[in-house]
C-alpha cells in the first residue's frame, strides 16, 4: 500500500458542517462535488460518504490528503463509482 493510499479521507469536521451536513444527495447516500484543497488547488469530481471522501474520478487512489480540505463545492455530477 502506497503513502498516497494510507492518507486520511475523512474531511475536517469544521469543513463537512459547513459544506456536506444536511445538503441534498446526489443519490442514495452519496454526494458528489469538487474540492478545495490548502494551497488552492482544484479537484473536481469527488464522491463523498458519510462525510468522507469515499473516491476521486479518474484515480486509482485519493491523490491529496483529506485534511488539506478547505472547502467543498457539491456539483450533483452522477457517475459510477466504487463504493
Amino acid at each position: 500500500m502506497s503513502d498516497r493510499s494510507k492518507q486520511g479521507r475523512a474531511i475536517p469536521a469544521e469543513v463537512v458542517r459547513r459544506c456536506l451536513i444536511n445538503k441534498p444527495e446526489t443519490g442514495m447516500g452519496y454526494q458528489t462535488g469538487n474540492v478545495v484543497l490548502s494551497n488552492g488547488q482544484i479537484i473536481r469530481d469527488v464522491a463523498f460518504v458519510d462525510g468522507e471522501i469515499a473516491e476521486v474520478r479518474g484515480y486509482s487512489e485519493i491523490p491529496f490528503d483529506a485534511v488539506d480540505v478547505v472547502e467543498v463545492e457539491l456539483t450533483h455530477v452522477r457517475w459510477q463509482f466504487l463504493r
